[in-house]
């Protein structure tokens, strides 16, 4: 974890400006998931377990956020005992490429009280665009987008298992 953690820090690279508060991602406060179609019947959800990051939020100026997540993706979850079968049948080719790493370019704010994070999501040694949509309450931040696996060149068990998977991310804030 020491290493993912070094690794984050060379990917954020920029000090923490005044008005911006850091918050840490790890599985104490934060809980990354996924959903996935399979057979059009119905969802395969799982989670990863293994992951460190780092927000640094901007109430002042949203377009000043940032965030950077590195996720361990051996570290892969999924109900029904499905966790066993990602890692056999190797569903995020995790034995070559056993991390994804999510950061933030572009934040802005929607008229709706939304915020679009544009970023890049580097999944199975393949960097492509993932837009996240964040909302914010008291509690919690909670982050949610889709990205197709094929893009990034995943196509284990297709048709069985949809190309579109939902990721989301959900923070929780300190009072």
């Amino acid at each position: 974890m020491r290493a993912m953690i070094a690794l984050l820090l060379v990917l954020t690279g920029t000090p923490v400006a005044a008005q911006q508060r850091a918050l840490s991602l790890s599985p104490a406060n934060t809980t990354i998931a996924f959903s996935i179609g399979a057979l059009g019947l119905f969802s395969l959800e799982g989670r990863f377990t293994r992951f460190a990051g780092e927000l640094r939020l901007d109430d002042r100026d949203p377009a000043r956020t940032q965030v950077a997540v590195l996720v361990d993706t051996t570290s892969v979850e999924a109900e029904g005992g499905a966790s066993d079968l990602a890692r056999d049948l190797d569903l995020l080719r995790t034995r070559e490429f056993p991390t994804m790493v999510f950061r933030s370019v572009t934040v802005s704010q929607g008229a709706d009280g939304a915020v679009r994070l544009d970023g890049v999501l580097t999944l199975a040694g393949v960097t492509r665009p993932l837009q996240l949509t964040a909302r914010r309450d008291s509690q919690r931040i909670a982050a949610a987008g889709v990205l197709e696996r094929g893009a990034h060149g995943l196509s284990a068990l297709r048709p069985i298992l949809s190309d579109r998977v939902r990721l989301s991310i959900t923070i929780a804030t300190p009072g």
